[in-house]
């Protein structure tokens, strides 16, 4: 998730006070997101190993199977990566 001056590429977020929404991004809100689609992979699979699971990410994600040189393997797919991990572990 990229933060930039476009909301429509950032995340809305309770505001820390008042009642206006806010926007996040970077890789402080891309960490979370990470790790709550590497939970949903693990819990369909629960005895995946950490190299699976990796692989379940990577062989799923917006870029793979051509790394890009900035963005990695670029977004990761929830949906794709639950069910990868359905089909192969």
């Amino acid at each position: 998730m990229e933060r930039s001056a476009n909301s429509n590429r950032n995340s809305l977020s309770l505001p820390a006070s008042g009642a206006t929404p806010t926007y996040v991004g970077g890789s402080s809100c891309a960490t979370a997101t990470a790790a709550g689609i590497a939970s949903l992979a693990l819990s369909a699979k629960p005895a995946m190993t950490r190299a699976q699971l990796m692989t379940c990410l990577t062989n799923t994600a917006q870029f793979y199977s051509t790394k890009n040189s900035t963005k990695g393997y670029g977004n990761l797919n929830a949906a794709a990566a639950v069910n990868y991990a359905i089909a192969n572990y």
